[in-house]
């Protein structure tokens, strides 16, 4: 009676003691979307939205997890595994579809140092106004580098 007494006890002890190191080691952190991602070919998840932390790879990405709630009512096709703990990944990218891109606005004509499929009537004259340049006693260091790579270009029949 007393060994069955003892066992009881340490069993219980045992069971108490894990409860409270898992209630220790429960990581209650979340981190807050600060802008929209897109799971790709599936959706969005919006700026805002708290996604628990789950663990960290070393490999450089972080594990979270989302709990979702869906009405018994709707109708979906079922997915069953034959695998007990299958986990399905999906990778967030951030949604750059409404970043808003300030500056000048550029028409490239062609390609600088190639000049395919350029009229020769065109690339005489930008090769012309690049050698007005040379002719010039103060350019800018853009134009000074437009000038050696021209030169250069030409030095070995790339133009």
């Amino acid at each position: 009676m007393k060994r069955a007494f003892i066992y009881i006890l340490g069993l219980i002890t045992g069971v108490v003691l894990m409860t409270v190191i898992y209630l220790i080691n429960i990581d209650h952190s979340y981190i807050i979307l600060d802008s929209d991602y897109q799971i790709e070919n599936i959706g969005y998840i919006k700026k805002g939205t708290k996604l628990r932390i789950e663990k960290g790879f070393p490999e450089g990405f972080t594990q979270y997890s989302l709990i979702l709630n869906l009405s018994d009512s709707e109708k979906n096709k079922l997915f069953e595994s034959d695998k007990w703990n299958l986990i399905i990944p999906y990778w967030l990218r951030p949604n750059k579809s409404n970043v808003e891109i300030e500056g000048d606005l550029y028409f490239k004509l062609f390609s600088f140092g190639s000049f395919w499929n350029v009229p020769k009537n065109m690339k005489d004259e930008v090769l012309s106004r690049i050698d007005s340049l040379k002719q010039e006693k103060s350019i800018s260091e853009q134009e000074r580098e437009l000038v050696e790579m021209t030169d250069l270009l030409i030095k070995h029949t790339f133009i």
